[in-house]
């Protein structure tokens, strides 16, 4: 794939509308919180932590820090996505009956954070310089 095929690929997965209507806490972390009262109260603090770091003026940064941060960023998110999912993975695949339905989304899972590590791992290479495969 060229890189013009990669673009045009790309722009069905970025939609900067939707940007800020992500979550400040992933629902994952909220999940832990039995009472839904609370992690409404918790929603809130996260959406008015998230305003006012949004709105805070920042000194002017180079596009190569920018860069960095956001690569940082999206490795982290990785990360945790493919901890979030390998533990889901373990846990239904060690009870439920092999064939199941909930075996095979486990599985499934178990795939998907094998490959968003893979993922992870690429974005720490290119964040810190190394030679590599673009692509996970």
């Amino acid at each position: 794939m060229d890189w013009r095929e990669l673009l045009g690929e790309l722009e069905r997965h970025i939609r900067p509308g939707s940007w800020d209507d992500l979550a400040p806490f992933r629902e994952t972390f909220l999940a832990q919180v039995a009472a839904p009262e609370k992690r409404a109260i918790l929603r809130n603090f996260g959406r008015l932590l998230a305003f006012w770091v949004n709105e805070a003026p920042t000194p002017t940064s180079t596009p190569a820090a920018g860069w960095r941060a956001g690569l940082a960023a999206a490795h982290a998110d990785l990360r945790f996505a493919a901890s979030h999912l390998a533990v889901l993975s373990r846990d239904f695949l060690a009870t439920e009956p092999t064939g199941s339905a909930r075996h095979r989304r486990a599985c499934a899972a178990g795939l998907l954070a094998l490959e968003l590590g893979r993922a992870a791992e690429h974005l720490q290479a290119l964040a810190s310089g190394r030679r590599g495969s673009a692509r996970p």
